[in-house]
């Protein structure tokens, strides 16, 4: 790898209460690259709680979906919108 750092660049994102969920091009950092970005593809983020030597301390988890979109195992995606136009207005960029 030539030391570029990659770069995921959002699309869309909406949260349910359990995870955010992201679409996102990707750069793939390879300076011989010609096909970046790449994507889109779905992302989820979850907090997670860690307790090491009795100090409790929270770290982000990254979850990569892919490009179909669906809820991660244990989301009952009580707040992800139903409706198709809500879904679209959820998914709009900001």
């Amino acid at each position: 790898m030539s030391g570029r750092i990659s770069e995921h660049r959002v699309l869309r994102s909406f949260s349910t209460g359990y995870a955010l969920y992201r679409l996102e091009w990707v750069d793939c950092g390879k300076s011989r690259c010609t096909k970046c970005p790449h994507g889109p593809y779905w992302y989820a983020y979850t907090v997670i709680g860690v307790v090491t030597d009795g100090v409790s301390t929270h770290r982000l988890k990254t979850h990569y979906i892919g490009k179909i979109f669906h809820l991660l195992p244990g989301d009952p995606g009580e707040k992800m919108p139903h409706d198709p136009d809500a879904l679209d207005e959820a998914f709009s960029p900001a």
